[in-house]
């Protein structure tokens, strides 16, 4: 499963997509570099995490550094965190967690705290992470803040224009989907405080969220069982409701991808549809609240990262496909409506966490590789 974190667009015109790679013990980095001046996009080394980590979250601190928090290897559900400074181009080992935890929630909150809450604690089924601690960069330490008012596992979240963090549905440990939603205020009890909001329309899992410029939020797809959706909803931040979109998707699809365009839509790509694994894509108008049919990708792929790069344009890259999981990526231009092919990732991946740094590189921590193997790359 994957946790999609939507950041904001920077400035700046290069964009590096750093990818530490390590099946097993070692580790091995590459960086992408958006080319400029007839310069091909290319990869180059950078540093190395030292574990392996699925489902860990991976947020950009105030400071420009990323902590990347908890996670799993295929033995042990983790507490460790990691620290990636882009001015040297390594990790170094970050504050132990109170709890270890997978497929929790993280966001970076107006206070410069790194908020990490939630998930899996592991090893039993429907095993949650209650526990939400904050992360200071200055300090390099975590406070406790108060538990999630709902034990997600693998939720959707996204930061909010008020500052709130809303976390949406996943499952209850692995047990069955949840509809629920719930926010974090830092301004609520002593270090802030969980909320349960309204539920969504239907139970989700895998599915997308996206800020839109009104500050609603667009929740588009995902599954429940074995059940893939079309369906897609809007998350009132006043009222703190969910209503169905005017229209769904043509297609359904989980583990998409989904980002904010500078025009104001939603490109959401990709995905896993009830036949196979979908390269078709369809754009999100908040005006007409409808999806219409947006350019093809060259390979189908679900799970993949797509990060909105300081130029506007998306870089999608990873993934798994029906036999393997890919090493390919492609750049999507919402001057032209179309994707380029951008160049192979060193390793093949699936389910990493992407992060859009200060400097306007991207970050890929972690995820699946070639034999199921977890990786330790960022």
């Amino acid at each position: 499963s994957m946790t999609l974190q939507t950041f904001p667009s920077h400035t700046k015109a290069r964009a590096v997509l750093i990818g530490v790679c390590a099946l097993g013990l070692s580790a091995t980095g590459v960086v992408f570099a958006a080319g400029a001046n007839a310069t091909p996009d290319s990869f180059s080394p950078t540093g190395s995490m030292s574990t392996p980590r699925l489902d860990a979250t991976a947020v950009l601190a105030a400071n420009g550094k990323v902590l990347v928090a908890g996670g799993q290897t295929l033995s042990a559900t983790l507490n460790s965190t990691s620290v990636y400074d882009p001015s040297a181009g390594t990790f170094s080992a970050g504050p132990t967690m109170t709890t270890a935890r997978s497929g929790g929630i993280g966001a970076a909150l107006s206070n410069g705290l790194v908020l990490v809450a939630g998930g899996f604690a592991g090893p039993s089924a429907g095993s949650y992470a209650y526990s939400t601690q904050l992360y200071n960069p200055t300090t390099n330490s975590f406070v406790s803040s108060n538990d999630v008012s709902v034990g997600m596992v693998d939720p959707t979240s996204v930061l909010l224009a008020d500052g709130r963090v809303l976390a949406t549905g996943g499952t209850n440990g692995g047990i069955s989907t949840l509809s629920s939603s719930q926010t974090f205020n830092l301004a609520s009890g002593v270090n802030g405080a969980w909320t349960t909001q309204g539920p969504m329309t239907i139970a989700r899992v895998n599915h997308t969220a996206t800020r839109l410029t009104s500050g609603y939020v667009l929740v588009a797809g995902g599954q429940a069982s074995s059940t893939t959706y079309s369906s897609a909803e809007l998350y009132n931040p006043t009222s703190n409701t969910f209503s169905s979109t005017t229209g769904p998707m043509a297609a359904a699809r989980t583990g998409a991808t989904a980002s904010l365009l500078p025009n104001g839509k939603v490109l959401i790509a990709g995905g896993q549809g009830p036949s196979g694994y979908l390269n078709g894509t369809e754009v999100y108008d908040p005006s007409s609240g409808t999806f219409s049919s947006g350019p093809s990708m060259a390979a189908g792929r679900a799970f993949a990262t797509a990060t909105t790069l300081s130029n506007g344009k998306v870089l999608i890259a990873g993934g798994m496909d029906t036999s393997t999981y890919l090493a390919t990526s492609e750049i999507y231009d919402p001057a032209t409506n179309l994707f380029s092919a951008g160049p192979a990732l060193s390793v093949p991946r699936s389910s990493a966490t992407d992060t859009l740094l200060n400097h306007g590189n991207v970050l890929l921590v972690g995820g699946y590789g070639a034999g199921s193997a977890i990786l330790s790359c960022a």
